[in-house]
């Protein structure tokens, strides 16, 4: 796999990190934040974890009465 650099702009200096580092950057952030801050609405969550949701459909089901 090539590794791919990320320029990230900050105020005074230009931060050069991976794309993996980056992405492990990303996972420190609290969830709220990353969904925000990638623009995640809860409909494309529905949309990609739906297999997940199959699988716990009875559980989310009584979750939700």
């Amino acid at each position: 796999m090539t590794e791919r650099s990320i320029n990230v702009s900050g105020a005074t200096d230009v931060l050069n990190i991976t794309f993996e580092e980056l992405k492990e950057a990303l996972k420190r952030l609290d969830e709220v934040s990353l969904l925000e801050l990638l623009g995640i609405q809860s409909d494309d969550l529905v949309e990609r974890f739906d297999d997940v949701i199959e699988k716990k459909q009875e559980y989310l089901t009584k979750e939700l009465d």
